[in-house]
């Protein structure tokens, strides 16, 4: 008899120990998907990680905070995470924001780098370029400039507008708002 009950002891305590471990796993933070932006049919998502209070913007297929953003489904507006053998739905209106977490120039920075803004905007620019120096040129009275008055000219717009600069300068002020 006292070996039934110290085999169903045993027993018992396994059964609380699992219990236990699953709970705790299960009780583990997932990401809060705070935003999703469109860029043409490519789409990123805002996860704030609340283990270390950091807001990641990442696309399906990548992982964040141990999640890999497994699927998007735009019917329903969710977004499916997985990570070992558990999956969560995320749904942005449904998604309860626990702490705020104000943003920062560092945060924009990030948001931008990931959005390859610097190399869009320099592309941009690149591409405009030519036909808005001939027009710059044109209004400041040097329709037919000298070599060396286009380099000056030039020297003063780089000053004026770098697309090099603009991230950076971008970054501060999305970070102030």
């Amino acid at each position: 008899m006292k070996t039934i009950r110290l085999v169903l002891l045993i027993l018992l305590l396994g059964v609380v120990a699992e219990s236990a471990r699953a709970a705790g796993a299960h009780a583990e933070k997932v990401p809060e998907l705070r935003g999703v932006l469109s860029e043409g049919s490519e789409k990123r998502f805002g996860l704030f990680i609340p283990d270390n209070g950091q807001t990641v913007w990442a696309t399906v297929g990548q992982a964040v905070g141990g999640w890999k953003l497994k699927e998007y489904r735009a019917s329903d507006d969710t977004l499916l995470l997985a990570k070992e053998a558990r999956e969560e739905v995320l749904h942005l209106s449904e998604s309860v924001i626990g702490v705020y977490h104000k943003g920062s120039a560092a945060d924009a920075l990030a948001l931008l780098k990931a959005m390859k803004f610097n190399e869009r905007i320099t592309k941009r620019f690149e591409e405009n370029f030519q036909s808005k120096l001939k027009y710059l040129l044109a209004r400041n009275g040097l329709a037919n400039p000298t070599p060396e008055q286009l380099a000056e000219f030039q020297k003063q717009i780089a000053r004026i507008v770098s697309p090099s600069q603009l991230e950076g300068k971008m970054a501060v002020a999305m970070g102030g708002v």
